[in-house]
């Protein structure tokens, strides 16, 4: 057992330090080919840059969810506490969802339903994965024209803090039942194809999964 113990703690310093040095020059490539697309280009190099782009935004993500989940299991993971207003939360969702769903003609419903007079105090970045995760998997499910909702409803306890459940339900695929069990398993997905939208590591849902208790029951403050 301890000899098991060492060597995930060794591979999750390794995956760490991997994925750290990695981000690096990508995040270079990315903005070099940002500053490339703004040039006047012929249509096929216009056409490279793109690809480009795409390719290195897709190994950037992977990255980061194998950084995510080797902090994760050593439980490196930090939460920073503060203020999120609704209205912020939707222009994250203008900002980064909407687009997902306009390239695939597919509609969003937005349902925000919190107490009235609070503002819930919770991790930014980590809410937002977390959100991100479940829908990204909604948007890449569901075919063209289909209708995902997103509901969060806060109610406000007793004991000053406040519970909110957060639902996704989409018209796309599904999910077989044997598929379910594993659901939160590292590194599973369900249709594995070589098709690049529905790529992934599959680590989306474990890290979601992890995140959720320890964000669970931040106290939220008064207007």
């Amino acid at each position: 057992m301890e000899e098991s113990k060492k060597a995930n703690s060794a591979k999750s310093e390794f995956l760490s330090r991997m994925s750290h040095d990695m981000r690096t020059p990508l995040n270079v490539i990315i903005g070099m080919t940002y500053l490339a697309r703004k040039q006047k280009l012929l249509p096929v190099v216009a056409d490279y840059l793109a690809k480009i782009d795409r390719s290195s935004k897709f190994l950037l993500s992977l990255i980061n969810d194998i950084l995510d989940m080797s902090k994760v299991e050593s439980n490196k993971i930090e939460f920073h506490a503060e203020p999120y207003p609704p209205e912020e939360f939707k222009a994250y969702m203008d900002a980064v969802i909407q687009p997902l769903v306009e390239t695939k003609n597919q509609k969003l419903l937005i349902k925000v339903d919190i107490a009235p007079g609070y503002v819930p105090v919770m991790d930014k970045l980590r809410t937002n994965q977390i959100v991100f995760n479940l829908l990204s998997n909604a948007i890449k499910y569901t075919p063209e024209g289909g209708t995902i909702t997103y509901t969060a409803i806060g109610k406000l306890q007793p004991d000053g803090k406040m519970h909110i459940h957060i639902e996704v339900k989409d018209n796309g695929i599904g999910m077989s039942e044997a598929f379910q069990k594993v659901l939160f398993d590292p590194f599973t997905q369900e249709r594995q194809s070589d098709v690049a939208s529905n790529r992934g590591t599959g680590l989306g849902m474990a890290i979601t999964k992890r995140l959720v208790t320890p964000i669970a029951g931040y106290h939220c403050c008064a207007k």
